[in-house]
């Protein structure tokens, strides 16, 4: 599945919680700055009363790695947490960007480089690329 930002940011505004407690992780800051054009997934940091609505809408599990996790349809993720950290400090970290929070690109690029998956290499390669042809 390939997600543009306008598909990510209208599953996380429909998951009909207050936008203040979500924070949109995984690739999609990168999508969000214009690093990439497409992610495959949608990947949600929620906190307080988010969070537990959003959890007890399926099956509450622990993540790879650590952080609870809900799957929800249309390919989101919803997180207790990011990696460890609590979702009050990803959401500290975060931005605005139409109207959604978003996290942090340099966090996004720390874990990618961190675990280093084939998808992540591909999408740092995406960043470094954007990242000269923004400073050019």
């Amino acid at each position: 599945m390939a997600l543009a930002w306008a598909d990510v940011r209208a599953a996380v505004v429909g998951l009909g919680v207050p936008l203040d407690d979500l924070v949109v992780m995984g690739s999609a800051p990168l999508l969000a700055c214009g690093a990439l054009s497409s992610v495959g997934d949608v990947d949600v940091v929620a906190r307080g009363e988010a969070w537990a609505q959003l959890a007890a809408r399926g099956s509450v599990v622990s993540g790879a790695l650590g952080d609870a996790m809900v799957d929800l349809p249309g390919g989101i993720q919803v997180f207790s947490g990011w990696h460890g950290q609590p979702a009050d400090a990803v959401v500290a970290s975060s931005t605005w960007v139409d109207g959604v929070r978003v996290g942090s690109v340099d966090a996004v690029v720390a874990y990618k480089r961190r675990l280093a998956r084939p998808k992540d290499l591909e999408h740092l390669e995406a960043y470094e690329r954007w990242l000269t042809r923004a400073s050019s």
